[in-house]
């Protein structure tokens, strides 16, 4: 009831500010409509048999009666019929109260819990995948830094240069998002800076396995020079049990053998998560008897061997990556990973962690100002540390500024003038 109510009383007033605002803003052809859909419903039926015609009198006489008002003008002939005025957007005023309304809406689905009998039993006491926390700024959430550390509002994703240490890209979403899951837009916002890095070095969060996929088919495309994700992917640890990683998988010839070197497993098609792949099961008889059945088959699974789900194409691309971070290059890419947690602290101290105004594309644009605040600092250290470098590059400082002053602010420029443009129009 409670919420019934409040959507009520927000459309009355919805509707109210619409007659009172936009009113004066009618066109005249709206009266010529209502007038003719009132002709149209008081003209009678056509009688059956047709009227004599009148004399020259009885339209003198008509012609006084239409004068003086007392017998009502005969229906006229009707004209064409004209087009309608499209629909009058609504005010500013209105659509700024149709937000707040389906804001405080999204606040009671999230928070509030109805019986049966639609009174309020209370607040709701389970996690919400996408509560927002605040009524002023609608685009925060809770999020975690990790599992003892909480965030309440946004992210910030820094991309940045090993050879200088300059900052090339930032970016800044919901606090409840994933890190990895803007590394496709990441690199979208490098490319269109006309920035194409070979490697790309992150932690683990980064290294999922739609992340290497997407690295893969934009290579697969054609693209030049072809980039490598340098990133740990994430192993399941199922339960201190063998995982499917120690399980030797010939996709060619679809045999699998387990850690015992046991064969034989059966195999058909099956479909898990949206993904068709093939799944393979060890004989009961097989498993039963293996000494290393308590570190392979879950307790649970009482009367079945052990399973595996495979899809090939992931398959593929697991196993290569389980080769390629064992190699030497692999990992001296990777030790160079923990270089822009400096460059993050130094954001920090540009004020990279301070949100100063409400609103995502506020905070975005405070976070490049940061950035750009940082790449100064970083230059006059780098300048000062190489007087070769100094001295080689004094004539061209102003050319040097202007060109990280483009690559840092050209999107959060546009991106102000699409916003501009959308409330002018």
């Amino acid at each position: 009831m409670v919420r019934a109510e409040i959507e009520r009383l927000s459309k009355e007033s919805a509707d109210w500010m619409e007659r009172g605002e936009a009113a004066p803003q009618a066109s005249p052809a709206q009266p010529q409509q209502a007038a003719g859909e009132d002709d149209k419903e008081a003209t009678p039926q056509a009688p059956t048999e047709s009227p004599p015609e009148p004399s020259p009198q009885g339209h003198a006489a008509a012609a006084m009666a239409n004068a003086t008002g007392d017998a009502p003008p005969p229906p006229s002939a009707p004209g064409p019929v004209e087009p309608m005025a499209p629909p009058a957007l609504p005010p500013p005023s209105v659509e700024r109260l149709r937000q707040t309304s389906a804001a405080l809406a999204a606040v009671i689905a999230h928070d509030v819990e109805f019986g049966s009998d639609g009174q309020v039993n209370g607040l709701l006491q389970r996690p919400a995948a996408d509560r927002p926390i605040s009524m002023t700024d609608p685009d925060m959430r809770h999020g975690r830094k990790s599992a003892s550390v909480l965030i309440a509002g946004y992210k910030a994703q820094v991309v940045a240069s090993v050879l200088w240490g300059f900052i090339l890209l930032t970016k800044v979403f919901r606090a409840n998002q994933h890190d990895g899951e803007n590394l496709p837009q990441l690199l979208a916002a490098l490319a269109r800076l006309g920035l194409t890095p070979r490697k790309i070095i992150g932690d683990h969060a980064y290294g999922t396995l739609a992340n290497h996929a997407h690295v893969a088919q934009r290579n697969a495309q054609g693209l030049i020079p072809e980039q490598e994700l340098v990133a740990r992917m994430p192993r399941p640890q199922n339960g201190g049990r063998f995982t499917k990683d120690q399980f030797q998988v010939d996709l060619d010839s679809r045999k699998v053998t387990c850690p015992a070197g046991q064969q034989g497993a059966q195999m058909r098609w099956a479909t898990r998560d949206q993904d068709r792949g093939w799944e393979f099961e060890f004989p009961q008889a097989v498993c039963g008897a293996c000494p290393l059945r308590s570190q392979c088959v879950n307790p649970k699974s009482k009367g079945t061997g052990r399973t595996l789900f495979i899809v090939e194409a992931k398959e593929r691309l697991i196993r290569a990556h389980l080769v390629r971070r064992q190699q030497l290059d692999f990992i001296v890419l990777l030790s160079q990973r923990p270089d822009v947690e400096r460059v993050i602290a130094g954001l920090a101290q540009c004020g990279g962690k301070q949100a100063h105004r409400m609103g995502m594309d506020n905070v975005s644009f405070d976070e490049t100002l940061s950035a750009l605040g940082y790449n100064l600092r970083r230059l006059g250290a780098v300048l000062k540390q190489n007087p070769l470098v100094a001295h080689r590059l004094e004539a061209k400082v102003a050319v040097f500024l202007c060109l990280v002053l483009v690559s840092l602010g050209l999107a959060s420029v546009l991106r102000w003038r699409t916003v501009a443009g959308r409330r002018d129009a």
